[in-house]
Parts: structure tokens; sequence; C-alpha cells
């Protein structure tokens, strides 16, 4: 809802609005913890392996913990020109990192070499996906209040993950005559593609300001990142480096929101916003330039389809309560609190994608000086209701080599993140 540089992303069509030029720096430091109990109803030995095994047990079973900093930057500009605007940005709306730890007990084991990356290992080991988004906007001032902005955006993607994997997708140790079988599956993609967005601002007087975004999906659709796969199944074989492509398909957004000045002092703000993660059905690893051809029954040319990851996600729906307090003329404090819904169903959870019912917390303040320079800083808080699934993960319900070991388990997750940014006006 209003016309600043973060609006490049937010909102095209508030930049309509902006006057002179400004540059914005914005870096958010975030600390992320993920907690994940992997449960006896998630074993998936396969016929040959005793569920009572007490190294099979204790090798698949128990607790593990993700515990990683992060840095995500963005970079606004944005200049106005009469009655149009125009406006880049750089940064990072989708994606995130994660290592999870070891467990010190098998370090250095013989017997369960692989137990040393986690419990959550045959779901992700380490991983980080990344979309970032280079974007040019542009917008036009009407009469009346009313400003409509366009945006297309250069999107790189990045995404390299490892885990544990076996041929046949169950989480054992060693096969009947006691060989280690436990492998490891290493994919590193990435690819390039476009997004667009078109927004509408209305500013009738001082007092309001409105907001409509529709952000499409990147690549309009189902996207292709290319790179390799490299597996170790089993000691007794020999790496296997094949050129692959990622299908998925990530979600498109709307956002719309409203800004009150109920007082002198005094502005308060509702957002919200639809995502529809139902898009992000799948992800399909194939032969390179191959299409994820897959039977209903699960069933695929094994020349053509090397893995399918079932997602399944739902639209996820979001709301914003926000309120600043004018100190005076050059110093706001502000305040919000925000509910977002999960986009993770029960049935495909796991420890590279834990989502769950979140509520926002945030304070901070912005200092301006001589009209022309401004900071702020903001103390942001996330909580995920815990989610605890038994016997609900379908990840084994699919035909090898797409079958996984179930992810069964409780999930704890917190975010917190300091925001800090940087403002500079030339009229």
């Amino acid at each position: 809802m209003t016309a600043n540089p973060f609006a490049v992303f937010f909102n095209p069509g508030a930049i309509g609005h902006a006057e002179g030029t400004q540059l914005t720096l914005d870096a958010s430091i975030a600390y992320r913890q993920v907690d994940y109990e992997r449960s006896a109803e998630a074993l998936s030995p396969s016929a040959s392996q005793a569920r009572g095994d007490r190294l099979y047990l204790d090798a698949n079973t128990g607790a593990a913990s993700a515990k990683n900093l992060a840095v995500v930057p963005y970079l606004g500009v944005t200049h106005g020109f009469g009655p149009v605007a125009l406006g880049f940005a750089s940064y990072v709306p989708y994606g995130g990192a994660a290592s999870w730890g070891k467990v010190d007990r098998f370090d250095g084991s013989v017997t369960a070499p692989g137990a040393v990356d986690g419990p959550q290992r045959w779901q992700i080991i380490s991983g980080s996906q990344l979309a970032w988004y280079n974007t040019l906007a542009a917008a036009v001032k009407l009469p009346g209040g009313l400003s409509l902005g366009v945006s297309m955006s250069y999107v790189r993607h990045t995404l390299a993950t490892s885990r544990a994997r076996n041929a046949d997708g169950s989480d054992d140790l060693r096969d009947v005559g006691g060989g280690l079988i436990e492998g490891r599956s290493v994919l590193d993609v990435s690819g390039a593609n476009m997004a667009a967005g078109v927004g509408v601002h209305y500013q009738p007087s001082d007092q309001l300001r409105l907001g409509l975004t529709y952000l499409s999906r990147p690549g309009f659709g189902e996207m292709r990142l290319s790179g390799q796969l490299r597996n170790q199944i089993g000691n007794a074989q020999a790496e296997q480096k094949l050129d692959v492509d990622l299908l998925q398909t990530l979600p498109d957004v709307v956002m719309f929101g409203g800004a009150a000045r109920v007082s002198k002092d005094a502005e308060v703000r509702l957002d919200a916003n639809v995502t529809r993660w139902s898009a992000f059905d799948r992800q399909c690893v194939v032969a390179k330039g191959r299409a994820c051809a897959v039977a209903p029954s699960g069933a695929a040319n094994p020349d053509d389809v090397l893995v399918v990851l079932p997602r399944k996600w739902r639209d996820t729906y979001g709301a914003r309560l926000g309120a600043s307090i004018f100190a005076d003329p050059t110093l706001e404090v502000f305040a919000s609190a925000a509910v977002d819904t999960s986009a993770v169903p029960a049935s495909t959870i796991d420890a590279s994608y834990p989502d769950a019912f979140k509520v926002f917390g945030t304070i901070g303040a912005r200092k301006t000086w001589l009209d022309k320079y401004s900071v702020a800083a903001s103390y942001n808080h996330v909580y995920f209701v815990p989610v605890t699934t038994g016997g609900a993960s379908a990840s084994a319900a699919g035909l090898p080599p797409s079958r996984s070991p179930r992810s069964d388990g409780r999930y704890e997750q917190t975010i917190v993140y300091i925001n800090v940014n940087g403002t500079v006006r030339f009229r």
C-alpha cells in the first residue's frame, strides 16, 4: 500500500505515487530451527528387514534438528517523473537452506555408518532452494488517486539437495547377506524463466490507501531446471551420474490490503494474501529433455522418469493487522500480528519441507532525517504450531524408484529474524 521501492515486488501499481528517486537496501538476518522426532510408525523396512532389530530401530528413529542462519537481501529503486514511475528490485521471495545436525553416537560406526546423518536423512541431509528475482516495474498515475502498474521479472532458480536413498525405497541399512546398502542421492539443478505482475493502487486522500496485486507463477506454469543427479546406491555399485531435469510448479499470488490514517498520530493497516500452492503438486526428476509421464498407478518408463516426489500442497491464506504510532513527524513506531495457513498436508510433510499453521509478530521503528534519509529496524517472530503425523505419510505408497521411506513423526519449527533497511530520497 506504500509508494516505496518495496512496491516493485508487493504492488507495482503503488510506485505510480512515487516522487523523485528512492533507493532502498534491506536485509533480514534470520535464525531458523526445525526439530523432527521420527517415530516408529515411519519405519519403512523391506520384507527381509525385522522391525524389532535394535540397530535398525536406533538408526532410523529419534530426534533430529536443523539450526541455521540466513541473510535475505532486498535492493530496490524507484523514480517518478510526472504521471509515470519506474522501478527495479533484486530479491529472493522464495527459498531457504538447511543443514541437519549429526548424530554423534554413530560417528565412525562400522555397522550403520549412514546413521550419523540423522533419522531425517531419508528426506534430507542438507539442501537449498532459491528463486532470485530481478524485476523491472512501471506505473502510471491517473486522475482521482488511481495508479496502475506492471512488472516483469527474470528469475534464476537453483536447487541442491542430498538425501539417503535405497533402490527399493526402504530404510534398510543392510541386505540379507549383511552388506551395506544405504546409499546417497545428490541433486543439483538450476534454470531461469520469466514472471510477471500487475497491481492497482488507489489513494483518494492522505488518509486512505488501498492496493491489489497479482503475481504470476514463475515460468507461467511448470518450470524445467537442468543439472545432474548423482546416485551411490549401495557400496557394491559405482556412483551413477545422470544429466536430468527437475519439473515443478511454484504458485501465483494475490495480495490486497488497505491503510487508514485514523488520527494525526496513528495509522492502521490490514492486508491479506492467497498463495496458490496447490500448483506444487509434485517434483519430478526426469532424464534430460523428457516429460514426466506417470500413470495413475504410479508406473512410469524408468528411462524417462527417475523419481517422482508427491507434494500435493494446498493453497494458503494469510492476513496481517498492523498499526503505526508517529511520535513526531520523523519517528514511527510500528507493530503487527499475522496468521498464515499451512501449505503442506500431513500426508506429504517431511523434513525437507516442514510447514504448519503460523503466527507472526513484529515490532519495530523507523527514523527519518531531513526528509531524505530513513532507517528502520524490526524484530520478527514466527511460531509454527507443532504437527504430529502417525501413519499418514504417503511417501511409501509409490512404486520404486519413486517410493521413499515414510516421514511420520512430530515437527516443530520457529523462525526469528531482525530486519534492517535504509532509504535515500533524491528530489
